[in-house]
């Protein structure tokens, strides 16, 4: 049986989850504002999503493990909807602290869907949890953080009209998609 990634000990080499990831434009304006709105660390432009729901790490991807994913997910139907970030914020962390875009309030599509997905591959792996609340950011880099919060000068935001099953290769900067998933009606 595999291991839900919250209760995992130690980072595997390949973390799995479902995000949406924004398309070109967003990263291309994210990297126009960093030299003013960010902190000096790197941007991680390479790699921008917004995890959706977090599923497993495990230090080999096995096949049959990606198609019970994706087959938990057939059939699967949510609409579309807008998220909008308008600042940016360091979380709390113990070593460098994860420096991300914030929505101004909470996002109900957003946990609607974490709720969605989770329902489904519970019907898979019936010892699934039931997904938490999710905090919608983006992030941008780690580092020493900051107190308090910067204001984008502008919101930024997308329609997200798709979902993705992510490999997250550790160590090595780089998300692998497995699968996509189109959502409802715009």
């Amino acid at each position: 049986m595999t291991r839900h990634i919250l209760f995992d000990r130690r980072r595997p080499r390949h973390i799995l989850f479902f995000a949406a990831v924004p398309p070109p434009p967003f990263a291309t304006y994210v990297q126009q504002i960093w030299p003013i709105i960010g902190t000096g660390d790197r941007l991680r432009d390479r790699t921008l999503h917004m995890t959706i729901l977090p599923v497993i790490g495990k230090d080999v991807v096995d096949p049959w493990l990606v198609r019970a994913l994706t087959g938990a997910l057939a059939g699967f139907s949510f609409p579309a909807f807008d998220i909008t970030f308008d600042r940016l914020v360091a979380f709390k962390a113990r070593k460098k602290r994860p420096i991300v875009l914030r929505t101004p309030e909470a996002n109900a599509p957003v946990d609607r869907l974490a709720q969605t997905v989770g329902r489904a591959l519970k019907r898979v792996f019936p010892a699934f949890p039931k997904p938490g609340k999710v905090t919608p950011h983006v992030t941008l880099a780690y580092g020493a953080g900051f107190d308090g919060e910067r204001l984008l000068p502008a919101p930024l935001g997308w329609h997200i009209r798709d979902i993705a099953l992510i490999d997250s290769v550790q160590g090595e900067g780089r998300h692998i998609q497995l699968a996509r998933w189109r959502l409802g009606s715009d």
